[in-house]
């Protein structure tokens, strides 16, 4: 009898996950696979292990940065909320950016990563083993996060690019058109909106 797993993996923001720094920067399937990283070594690996399995068909999700409320803001939190803390917290804590702001990132609100899931689990009823990119297929800039984010505070926040700090790839983004294809899925909501959402969440936990 067959057996069926479906894998979820996620590229984090501090690591280069199953990308090599020498590589295209919207990852695609039919590329070589270099991670320089332990963690991303760790993810290919096990996604290795899993192919290697007898009988078994393999579906994976690999999800890219996903952001939106109900996650922990405290002081080890993903950039997205670090920022969203500062900002909120300006005067008082620091606006720093790290690095120089022009990394870029893929980021999909957590509405849609939701989404993406639960037709991918329907889909690989019917098509398995199945992998997939989520994401939003954009790139945005670090420094563009943080000037939302600044414009959402309404503050004359002056933020602090400190170059001193570990930055990861230059850049990383999903090509999501097997999700499009294969899930019927893009995502719906914009950077601007889901950070907007994301501040109103964030303002409120930290002013309560």
């Amino acid at each position: 009898m067959d057996k069926q797993f479906s894998f979820g993996t996620v590229f984090s923001e501090d690591d280069l996950s199953l990308e090599s720094k020498n590589q295209d920067p919207k990852f695609r399937f039919k590329i070589s696979i270099n991670p320089d990283g332990g963690y991303g070594l760790a993810k290919l690996l096990a996604e290795i292990q899993l192919n290697l399995m007898k009988d078994a068909k393999v579906s994976i999700a690999r999800i890219f940065n996903v952001y939106g409320e109900n996650e922990p803001i405290g002081e080890r939190a993903h950039m997205v909320f670090d920022l969203l803390r500062k900002a909120i917290s300006y005067p008082k804590e620091e606006f720093t950016v790290w690095g120089d702001g022009n990394q870029t990132r893929d980021y999909v609100y957590v509405s849609d990563c939701v989404d993406s899931l639960v037709k991918f689990e329907e889909k690989i009823s019917e098509i398995s083993p199945l992998t997939v990119n989520i994401g939003s297929g954009k790139a945005t800039s670090i420094k563009e996060i943080a000037e939302e984010i600044i414009k959402l505070s309404g503050k004359d926040i002056k933020p602090i690019y400190d170059l001193k700090q570990p930055v990861g790839p230059l850049s990383r983004t999903a090509n999501i058109n097997r999700a499009e294809t294969l899930l019927n899925w893009r995502p719906e909501v914009s950077i601007d909106e889901g950070l907007k959402r994301t501040y109103l969440w964030v303002q409120k936990k930290l002013t309560r």
